[in-house]
């Protein structure tokens, strides 16, 4: 099934709901956007660093697990960046930077929900990560 738009009315602070479904480039076009998808073995690459998007941030929601894909949250291929975080979850917390990896259920049973939070300067990507426990999701 391919990458859809939910809505095409914007909802909260005009925000447009789009569910992801296979491997994305995440675009300009794309900030202020909310995604949903259930977990699955594909990347989504954040979109090419530059002060042009200074601003640009997205939220993330997985809506179901699955026991062994994992999905992974990237920046541009070839920008040599990492996404700096911060990790919050009721059994753990922390902060670092790389990739972002979100588990496949880990014994989480399949309603173990996450939220990412991506922001840029244009210089730098940076995200708050919240899930259920420290095995939902965070840096590879």
């Amino acid at each position: 099934m391919a990458n859809v738009k939910i809505n095409s009315i914007p909802s909260n602070k005009f925000q447009v709901v789009e569910s992801i479904t296979e491997a994305k480039q995440l675009e300009r076009k794309d900030s202020g956007k909310v995604f949903v998808f259930d977990q699955d073995a594909f990347d989504v690459y954040l979109p090419k660093l530059s002060t042009d998007i200074a601003g640009w941030n997205c939220t993330m929601i997985r809506r179901t697990g699955h026991a062994t894909n994992n999905m992974s949250v990237k920046p541009y291929s070839g920008d040599g960046a990492v996404i700096a975080y911060i990790e919050m979850a009721s059994d753990h917390s922390g902060a670092s930077a790389s990739e972002i990896l979100v588990y496949g259920n880990s014994g989480g049973g399949s309603n173990t929900m996450c939220v990412l939070k991506f922001f840029t300067d244009g210089a730098k990507w940076y995200a708050h990560l919240y899930g259920q426990t420290a095995d939902t999701v965070h840096g590879s």
